[in-house]
């Protein structure tokens, strides 16, 4: 592996650009405002994260044997 040096004299302080006007929202705030009002995925998301996250292997085995 190897290692290139970084020139020094491009290094600006930090690794973000300054922002001017992070008081105003921006559109991924909007989206989350959004996302939480739509009752309809909200539910699905609740249904889901109550759902048992693994299946056992006669569980698979049974469910496949019934189609």
């Amino acid at each position: 592996m190897r290692i290139l040096q970084f020139p020094k004299e491009r290094w600006t302080g930090g690794p973000y650009p300054a922002m001017a006007d992070r008081n105003e929202p921006d559109e991924f705030d909007n989206e989350i405002q959004l996302t939480r009002q739509n009752q309809e995925l909200m539910l699905m998301l609740e249904t889901r994260a109550k759902a048992i996250a693994s299946v056992s292997l006669d569980e698979i085995k049974k469910r496949t044997a019934a189609t």
